[in-house]
């Protein structure tokens, strides 16, 4: 797990530096908004979620840092926010952190108003490991249909965003491979229909799967 995550870091390191190196975007002040037009409420029911109670904490949180202008955003689950504070693991101080763990992707189609409000100059998003798993192990009543699914609504993550903020880059990594070979294949269903709508859409996509097989 340690190289693992030593190697993510390097990898996102260098797609920062590649996409944002140079940039001296200027923060700008942006109006005060109702909070529960910008944020998930504290009794909003997230489909799939496991995690509700976390998920609620992580949004109170995010409610007492306000994003900026400047800020690049790391949207994710666990392997997000388990990174802790990525602009001092990156060397770049405007990296904001925006995962939570066990979230899914309804989950964030859910607290995109704060993306959408702040505009950011970038998100890093990395999302669906948690909805493959609901699919393998859940219940039937309580399962996801499918791993199209999942790829639909990463794309409508990426649609929201770019309707709500356009001057907002957007890089899509790919969901990273477990030990169980089955999920595998889910995984790899959602990786290549979210990178085959990448070659016509207002996205970058970045192939991680492959660095980590």
């Amino acid at each position: 797990m340690v190289i693992v995550s030593w190697c993510y870091n390097i990898v996102v390191a260098a797609i920062i530096a590649i996409f944002f190196t140079g940039c001296n975007q200027a923060a700008h002040n942006v109006v005060a908004s109702d909070d529960n037009a910008i944020y998930p409420t504290s009794t909003q029911q997230i489909n799939y979620l496991s995690t509700p109670e976390h998920y609620r904490d992580r949004i109170a949180t995010f409610k007492k840092a306000p994003l900026t202008r400047k800020d690049i955003v790391f949207i994710g689950d666990s392997i997000t926010e388990g990174g802790g504070d990525w602009s001092n693991r990156l060397g770049q101080p405007s990296v904001v952190n925006r995962g939570i763990g066990g979230d899914v992707t309804d989950g964030v189609l859910a607290r995109l108003g704060e993306i959408r409000h702040f505009k950011p100059r970038a998100v890093f998003l990395m999302i669906g490991f948690n909805d493959v798993n609901n699919i393998h192990f859940s219940r039937e009543e309580v399962r996801i249909t499918s791993p199209k699914y999942t790829a639909k609504n990463i794309l409508r993550i990426i649609e929201i965003i770019s309707s709500g903020s356009p001057e907002t880059q957007i890089i899509v990594q790919s969901i990273l491979p477990c030990r169980n070979s089955t999920i595998n294949e889910l995984i790899r269903t959602v990786n290549a229909i979210v990178a085959d709508a990448s070659a016509h859409a207002n996205f970058r996509f970045v192939d991680l799967y492959s660095h980590f097989t």
